[in-house]
């Protein structure tokens, strides 16, 4: 099965989730300090499955709730 690719053109793996985050938010937010620990815990190679609307949604709501 093909890996899930995100809107930029890149493979939606937490590494990718993560270095999207530091440019958004900030290498000390609270969005990227929650997809550290998830690739922390799974791997930067895990795939991240979850609607990239919806998440990045989520993330935004855990720094600017």
């Amino acid at each position: 099965m093909d890996m899930k690719m995100m809107s930029t053109g890149v493979p939606s793996t937490l590494f990718n989730w993560h270095a999207m985050c530091v440019v958004f938010f900030g290498e000390d937010s609270a969005a990227t300090k929650f997809i550290k620990d998830k690739m922390d815990e799974q791997g930067p190679e895990e795939e991240v499955v979850a609607d990239e609307g919806q998440l990045l949604a989520a993330l935004v709501h855990m720094d600017h709730g």
